[in-house]
């Protein structure tokens, strides 16, 4: 996770910890919340936002004492994420890449 953290950050992209999934035992999430309605889909802290940052020393010192954490990355700052049913995000990108239109990072969730 931290090499992906530590690019991100070269972006220009802050991140911060996030909580993961846990596979064993009686909680579903890394996180502290009896019953996490989010299993590993949320921030760590509840100041995420002004925690977030693009300091590679105090991001390296996070994940070594967390290395699965997941990666959260506030939007709004740099980038922006759009959020569409599957069918739609396709016919999408079709579209763009027909227009020869660039396209950034893509993923798919669920």
């Amino acid at each position: 996770m931290i090499s992906s953290v530590l690019e991100y950050a070269a972006l220009g992209w802050a991140s911060c910890l996030g909580a993961r999934p846990l596979r064993g035992g009686s909680r579903s999430c890394s996180c502290d919340r009896v019953g996490c309605p989010d299993p590993g889909c949320h921030p760590l802290s509840v100041a995420w936002q002004m925690q977030a940052t693009t300091d590679p020393t105090l991001l390296t010192n996070w994940w070594r004492y967390e290395p699965e954490a997941n990666v959260i990355l506030p939007t709004g700052r740099v980038f922006d994420v759009f959020d569409v049913p599957l069918a739609a995000g396709r016919t999408a990108l079709a579209n763009m890449d027909s227009a020869g239109a660039a396209q950034g990072p893509v993923a798919v969730n669920g």
